[in-house]
């Protein structure tokens, strides 16, 4: 693979290696809306949106269902594998996207995946759904959480299993060739199919529930 790898190294690549060797780190702001790029393989690249700040409505005492660890953004991936780094707002706007899942900030905070516009948040965005008895010590109570809309019932017990569907990680949640499923059904049935079971079983979005 490494002798592959290096066979295939063009002097534009080498070009890009050195130039990010001396960049220096960057901490990049950014807000719900923006579009970013980010690559899938060496020569591919995906989009996604990112479609709420959980740790913007922290700072303002938003409140929140926070069962989250780190900086938590909730991001959608489109339907899109390409090795043009240069579509246009335009045409994303016209594509469907993968479910959208919650990950931290960081690869978008330090440039890894870059911005390159912003879509307006409308009415009918993806969120996903949380649903389950407080952790909070001393506390019985039901959440949830769908986006900005938080409920809680006090003194009950959750009627169904947990759906709190709280995973975060640091990078997208969606694999390649479930991706490619998606684009060539124009569905996300793939992803519910086909993705790890311990997230599509807990979420409420899935078409089985």
């Amino acid at each position: 693979w490494v002798k592959q790898w290096c066979k295939d190294t063009t002097v534009s690549d080498i070009k890009e290696i050195n130039d990010f060797l001396k960049e220096k780190r960057r901490h990049i702001k950014y807000q719900e809306g923006d579009v970013f790029r980010f690559k899938i393989s060496r020569r591919q690249y995906g989009y996604g949106r990112i479609l709420l700040d959980y740790n913007l409505m922290r700072k303002n005492k938003e409140p929140f269902w926070d069962i989250f660890m780190m900086t938590p953004l909730v991001c959608s991936v489109y339907h899109i594998i390409t090795e043009d780094k240069n579509i246009t707002i335009d045409k994303l706007k016209t594509l469907k996207s993968l479910p959208s899942s919650i990950m931290a900030d960081n690869k978008i905070f330090y440039g890894e995946y870059e911005i390159i516009g912003n879509i307006p948040l409308s009415d009918n965005e993806d969120y996903p759904i949380m649903y389950g008895s407080s952790i909070a010590a001393g506390e019985k109570a039901v959440y949830f959480q769908r986006g900005k809309v938080c409920k809680r019932i006090n003194n009950v017990d959750q009627l169904y299993i947990d759906f709190s569907n709280s995973a975060i990680g640091f990078i997208l949640r969606f694999k390649k060739d479930i991706l490619i499923k998606c684009i060539k059904e124009k569905s996300n049935q793939p992803y519910w199919d086909l993705y790890y079971p311990h997230f599509t079983n807990c979420d409420l979005r899935n078409p089985k529930f």
